[in-house]
């Protein structure tokens, strides 16, 4: 998976399009049999002690419901673990001194620290929760509602928080920038000032020397 994840960098409009299409075919097989089950299911009015199913008599079939839970977790895991080593084998090389651009920006951004720390909570939690959802729809398909609304709140929680840890990272970044170039620029003042006072200073001793040797030539 990582050298295929490797080779497809240099040709990244491949993996858009290729994890859209995996996605939607997920929702669509889910969309499809749920759509089949109830359309042939009877519907039964609101009262105290409807299951966590809801207005669904009959509970869906849980084998039907496996192969979009299953798909997620590994195209989850997959794609995490891939960028992973991919960002592992960038941090080998620029140790080595392999290459000094790569290292310079793995070593001081701070982005990488929050994508990294973000990513693997959010893939973490992912997967969790959908063996959750796959072990429900195997025991019990009547509770497999209780993970779904928990894994879309997963979703919004670390989708927001990744969006926000990076605004603060980049802000950090911006102002740790500014003042390095600030003090490039006050160790440029410091130089100039040292050179002029350097100058002035001896400025005064040459022109005493120059009336001097005009003085002994007069007394000569």
């Amino acid at each position: 998976m990582s050298q295929m994840y490797n080779a497809l960098q240099e040709k990244l409009w491949l993996i858009s399009p290729s994890s859209f299409l995996c996605f939607l075919k997920a929702q669509t097989y889910n969309a499809i049999i749920v759509g089949i089950a109830l359309s042939k299911t009877a519907y039964i009015a609101p009262k105290v002690g409807l299951p966590l199913r809801g207005c669904v008599n009959k509970p869906l079939d849980s084998s039907k419901n496996m192969p979009p839970w299953i798909c997620v977790m590994v195209v989850t895991a997959a794609c995490y673990q891939s960028w992973v080593f991919t960002r592992k084998q960038q941090a080998a090389a620029a140790v080595r001194g392999e290459e000094e651009e790569s290292r310079h920006r793995f070593r001081s951004s701070p982005l990488m620290a929050v994508l990294i720390r973000d990513g693997a909570a959010y893939s973490i939690l992912t997967t969790v929760f959908t063996m959750v959802g796959v072990l429900f729809a195997i025991s019990k398909p009547q509770l497999l509602g209780i993970a779904r609304p928990i894994q879309v709140g997963c979703y919004a929680f670390f989708g927001c928080r990744l969006i926000i840890n990076v605004r603060e990272a980049a802000h950090l970044d911006d102002i740790r920038r500014d003042s390095f170039s600030m003090r490039g620029l006050d160790f440029g003042r410091t130089v100039t000032t040292v050179s002029l006072n350097q100058g002035s200073r001896e400025t005064p001793s040459t022109t005493g020397d120059l009336r001097h040797i005009g003085s002994s030539r007069s007394v000569s």
